[in-house]
């Protein structure tokens, strides 16, 4: 069976000289590996099966596998590989889609995500921090795991004071005032303008996810608190992240 589909290649791993195993994240048909023949070729017609490219594929499915006929590039993303920290941040995003989701997930609104984080890490038109920590937080969400940014979840105070800190617990996503706050672990410090910005990741439409900005000092913290988040949800952590955060 032939079929085309709309993807971006998040993995390459190679399996022999002229053989290629390519991860995609599909527009409709969720995360699929893909079997390639010369990709690395400087003359084929296929670079648009390379890492990081977002391309129109035709496929031949066989049973359960997937084998490569045709990718036509519909956009290469080349101005990140420009920067080594901005490789890096793509490739967590990348290790985080592969790890978690898999030929049937529904991708409908995390490859417009994804798309957009490497856009704006490729032109530099937003703090790697704030694009990094806007995909951690919106995808947590679509994922099911919407944080309660709301009120205080043992008093109920309705919100906190601007001078204040809330506290994120990591495993149940509520929010707990600075008087209501258990020594305990598992909790990570949110200031009032980082919980603004949490509140707009995880309501905004996905063409305004990214329309904020922050000081270093409230992105640095939005940023730890998103990380933590996404990785209790997950209950693991990633190479990849491990690698971008030594380029910090």
């Amino acid at each position: 069976m032939t079929l085309k589909t709309r993807g971006l290649v998040i993995r390459e791993q190679k399996v022999s000289d002229g053989d290629c195993v390519v991860t995609l994240l599909t527009e409709d048909r969720g995360v699929i590996r893909v079997w390639t023949k010369g990709i690395f070729n400087p003359k084929t017609r296929n670079a648009g099966a390379r890492l990081f490219c977002y391309s129109e594929f035709t496929l031949y499915k066989s049973r359960e596998r997937y084998t490569l006929n045709s990718a036509d590039l519909a956009e290469g993303f080349f101005a990140l590989r420009r920067d080594i920290t901005v490789v890096a941040l793509c490739s967590y995003i990348s290790q985080v889609i592969y790890s978690l989701l898999d030929e049937y997930a529904e991708t409908a609104e995390i490859l417009p995500l994804v798309l957009n984080c490497f856009h704006l890490a490729a032109e530099g038109k937003k703090p790697l921090r704030l694009i990094k920590a806007c995909f951690e937080l919106r995808l947590a969400s679509i994922l099911g795991y919407t944080p309660l940014l709301g009120d205080c979840e043992k008093c109920g105070k309705p919100d906190f004071p601007p001078e204040g800190i809330a506290w994120l617990e990591l495993t149940s996503g509520a929010l707990r005032c600075e008087g209501c706050r258990e020594a305990a672990s598992g909790q990570t410090p949110v200031t009032p303008a980082a919980l603004l910005a949490m509140r707009h990741i995880v309501s905004a439409n996905a063409g305004h996810i990214f329309s904020f900005s922050l000081g270093d000092e409230n992105l640095l913290l939005l940023g730890q608190a998103t990380e933590k988040y996404l990785l209790a949800q997950c209950g693991r952590g990633f190479p990849a992240l491990d690698f971008y955060k030594g380029l910090e």
